[in-house]
């Protein structure tokens, strides 16, 4: 009896096998938990190839705003030889005009539109500062050597150079006017009044001859002579 009782109490504390799972039915759809996922893009892998076609693109875009920034230096140039040499070309024009700040104007338009192209070359040229800093060491890349340089000396940056040439620019498209204003013989109003209203009466003067002339009949037409007989010749 004792030994009964001890093999009952050993099944006892035997573990029950859990229960065997029925196949899944393979008509049966999918869960969403049961979805594999897809597999992860290896971007360390591709990151080197992305940041190279980006920096070229970049550089690129640098290339074209420093060509436009060049344009406008020669446009303000180009603008302020081409008014002043129609300024002298054209001396009878009233100098107290304020036309003469035509020049230092478009040399401040080409100034705003030079400024905001460096600006956008400033922030690209910080972005492929930053590049450069993950795949070079600190010392190396373009940008990294650029920006040092410009912080060392004024002579390396051609940007401050510009900056300073706009400045004198102005200036002395000022300076020339504000000469020319003060120099310059101005034109007498009330002569300049006068000389007119002494053409205008020539000219109403002429006009009602010339109507008074046509409109007036002639007074005595010349009248024919009378035809002279001429001579007998059959007559001694």
């Amino acid at each position: 009896m004792n030994r009964k009782k001890r093999k009952n109490k050993d099944k006892e504390r035997m573990p029950m096998p859990p229960p065997q799972s029925s196949p899944p039915n393979a008509s049966a759809p999918l869960m969403v938990s049961q979805v594999p996922a897809p597999a992860k893009a290896d971007f360390h892998s591709q990151s080197p190839t992305f940041v190279i076609e980006e920096y070229k693109r970049l550089c690129a875009e640098i290339d074209s705003y420093d060509k436009e920034s060049t344009n406008c230096v020669n446009y303000s140039i180009a603008a302020t030889a081409a008014f002043w040499a129609w300024w002298v070309t054209a001396p009878h024009w009233i100098v107290t005009s304020p036309f003469l700040l035509i020049p230092a104007v478009l040399t401040l338009v080409w100034l705003l539109r030079w400024a905001s192209f460096q600006t956008s070359m400033a922030g690209i040229g910080k972005y492929l500062q930053e590049s450069e800093a993950m795949f070079l060491p600190k010392t190396h890349g373009w940008e990294t050597h650029l920006r040092k340089v410009k912080n060392r000396s004024l002579m390396a940056s051609k940007g401050r150079w510009a900056a300073v040439y706009f400045t004198i620019l102005i200036l002395a498209n000022l300076a020339i006017a504000a000469a020319v204003f003060i120099l310059a013989p101005k034109e007498d109003p009330s002569h300049a009044k006068a000389v007119k209203t002494a053409a205008e009466s020539l000219i109403s003067a002429m006009t009602d001859h010339v109507q008074k002339s046509a409109a007036q009949p002639v007074a005595n037409p010349p009248q024919a002579l009378p035809a002279t007989p001429a001579p007998d010749s059959s007559k001694p």
